[in-house]
């Protein structure tokens, strides 16, 4: 599966490339070259290097009705 996500990589397509480390860290968190490969990724987004979207918490407001 590895492929893939330097596939994504390569063709310039780093938000997709993004995701699929995201992912391969998130089942595997010792993954180091998906580690490596994020950080990279990271950069060209310009995201910190450690940033994975799948770890953040999205909290939204909801407000009663009156």
């Amino acid at each position: 599966m590895f492929w893939i996500r330097t596939s994504f990589y390569q063709a310039e397509m780093y938000e997709q490339s993004k995701a699929m480390f995201e992912w391969a860290i998130k089942n595997n968190s010792k993954n180091v070259n998906a580690l490596e490969a994020l950080k990279s990724v990271n950069e060209i987004l310009a995201f910190p290097s450690e940033h994975n979207s799948l770890f953040e918490v999205e909290v939204e407001t909801i407000e009663a009705e009156k």
